[in-house]
Order: structure tokens, then sequence, then C-alpha cells
């Protein structure tokens, strides 16, 4: 069972996020949404210990994601982060090249979530899992 935690700064229900999270709840998977900025959410993140960060995002979210992002990594968080939504669906480009960023997802994720989080609680390649950009050595 590996652990997922959805990060978000907007305080509302997110019908994308619930319906990735049912997928992985149904696969075994645990997942917890943590919503706020940089400093709360590495404190609960420290706590909880994911195995993947995901991240539905906004353009509206961009800088917010990338100070996240930046912050996780320079606090010592190796786990991937994936991000999926409207933004990597539209601009691909902008934000696979986020720093921090492990993968994006583009277009529908419920299958392709299932497949990334168990590829790396497995500790397999997750690089031709449909549906999915991924960064390799920051390229």
């Amino acid at each position: 069972m590996a652990r997922v935690a959805f990060l978000q700064n907007i305080w509302t229900e997110w019908l994308g996020v619930m319906y990735l999270s049912a997928a992985l709840k149904k696969e075994g998977h645990d997942t917890e949404l943590f919503i706020g900025g940089k400093v709360s959410l590495l404190k609960e993140l420290e706590s909880y210990n994911p195995d993947v960060i995901a991240v539905s995002l906004m353009g509206i979210q961009n800088e917010w994601l990338k100070d996240v992002a930046v912050g996780l990594r320079a606090s010592g968080f190796k786990q991937p982060i994936i991000v999926g939504g409207p933004e990597p669906s539209y601009c691909p480009e902008v934000v696979i090249e986020m720093e921090g960023i492990s993968a994006i997802c583009i277009g529908e994720g419920e299958e392709t979530i299932v497949e990334f989080v168990e590829a790396v609680e497995t500790k397999n390649n997750y690089d031709q899992i449909p549906n999915l950009w991924i960064k390799n050595n920051n390229k």
C-alpha cells in the first residue's frame, strides 16, 4: 500500500481529486488531502510521509506550486511529484519545466495515477505509462 498526498491551496472540493483518490483507494492505497501554503504543507507532509505527492493544477496556482515544489526539494523530500489537471493538459511544457516536478499527466488520470503509484511503490520505471510525461535527470 502506497501513501499519496494530494496538495492544493484552494479550500474547495475538486471532483478530479476525488476521482483520483477513489481510484487509488479501490486498489488499496492510502490518500490524504493537504491544503495550505509551503510552510504548513511541509510540516504536515513530514508527519504523513507520503510515497507520492500529487497536485491538480489550474493556471492561477502556478506560482504556488513552484514555491511548494522548490520548498519540498529544499527540505529533503525526494518523493516523486506528479501534476495533473487543466494546466498540464493545456500547457504541458510550462508545467514539466517547473523545478521539482517529476511527472505530469495529460488528460484523464484515474488509470494513470494508479499505474504511476504502483510503479513507484514497486520501484519500477514509469516512463511508458500512457498520458504521462516524465522528467529524467531534469530533462
